[in-house]
């Protein structure tokens, strides 16, 4: 909040895994995608790899993670 990002129950992001400022991107236990902070290994793995190619330059899209638990 104190950074100027949208917040929630954490840093919002959208598919790219981009936040309120274009410049900045937010995965794991930080990261809020459509209304959930899943805090688990393998979403921020797979939210990491969307956001490596994004921020590269390239058009990635995060579609969620199916839990484990």
């Amino acid at each position: 909040q104190e950074a100027g990002l949208e917040t929630g129950r954490g840093v919002i992001v959208d598919w790219r895994m981009r936040t309120s400022d274009p410049a900045i991107f937010a995965v794991g236990d930080v990261a809020e995608y459509r209304e959930s902070v899943q805090g688990l290994w393998p979403t921020a793995v797979d939210q990491a790899e969307v956001a490596a190619v994004n921020v590269a330059g390239g058009e990635e899209r995060y579609t969620g993670t199916v839990p484990a638990t």
